[in-house]
């Protein structure tokens, strides 16, 4: 059965039991045309209105595109700054 609006569930009725990084790493392995880095840190993100530039740890050049996805731990975003 599928609700009229999903406004009135509870979020948990959506949990994904195995984790949300299946998500990304199953579009990583989807053959999608994205460039997916799964386990690369993000050292620097600059974004502007055109677009974003992304320098990864290692990586001698920041990946240049049109948006970017960053995701972090829970626990990451409520921990105070150091």
């Amino acid at each position: 059965r599928t609700p009229a609006s999903t406004s009135a569930l509870p979020s948990a009725a959506y949990r994904i039991v195995d984790g949300y990084d299946c998500v990304a790493r199953a579009i990583a392995e989807s053959g999608a045309a994205l460039d997916v880095r799964l386990g690369a840190p993000a050292r620097q993100i600059a974004w502007s209105p055109g677009g974003v530039r992304v320098t990864i740890a290692g990586d001698a050049a920041p990946v240049a595109a049109r948006a970017c996805v960053v995701t972090v731990p829970v626990g990451v975003l409520g921990a105070p700054p150091e």
